[in-house]
């Protein structure tokens, strides 16, 4: 099968995996870009090694208008890759002209998930993993229901712009990476 699809693919795609903090970007992305023997590029580490800070330190250090332009920056930089898995953070699709950008580029896959199931993903994250989150740092789980709630009926609109949205609930990344894989040659 991985046969059919880099033949259905061609030589040179751009994958972009986008949705809600704590939805498995990052670990979809990784296992996805192994699947298809492509390079992996996770959009916030790129900003913070450049920026030699975490993104709670650019945040607290230059604000979030300033992060929102080095990810914009930066997504016009990864762009020009080939053969490439790009997790972007949570946000990036609801900023300048991202989801444009992603779609015209590539194929966008959206890992959608309910709230409830972003809220318990997000409580059951170490707590500095949760504190290194600028957006939902020092947020007590009510707060945190009630951000979540808000900010993806803010984000949505963007997400369902993508090619392919997965529901994400799989037991396994496997499984969600294989119906990813799936959806792909339809897209050609």
């Amino acid at each position: 099968m991985t046969i059919f699809v880099f033949q259905s693919l061609g030589s040179k795609m751009k994958l972009f995996v986008l949705g809600f903090m704590g939805n498995g970007k990052t670990t979809v992305g990784r296992r996805l870009a192994d699947r298809l023997h492509y390079a992996f590029v996770d959009l916030d580490d790129e900003i913070a090694n450049e920026e030699g800070l975490t993104i709670e330190e650019i945040f607290f250090q230059h604000g979030e208008q300033y992060f929102r332009q080095k990810e914009h920056e930066h997504l016009l930089k990864v762009c020009q890759t080939d053969n490439v898995v790009i997790a972007v953070g949570g946000g990036t699709p609801c900023f300048f002209d991202n989801m444009a950008i992603m779609n015209r580029e590539g194929i966008t896959i959206y890992l959608k998930l309910s709230e409830e199931h972003i809220l318990q993903r997000i409580l059951a994250m170490p707590n500095e993993a949760i504190q290194a989150r600028p957006l939902i740092a020092n947020k007590s789980e009510e707060e945190l229901k009630s951000f979540i709630h808000e900010v993806l009926q803010k984000r949505e609109p963007f997400y369902n712009q993508a090619k392919i949205i997965v529901d994400n609930h799989q037991p396994h990344v496997d499984q969600t990476v294989e119906l990813i894989v799936s959806q792909i040659p339809l897209l050609k």
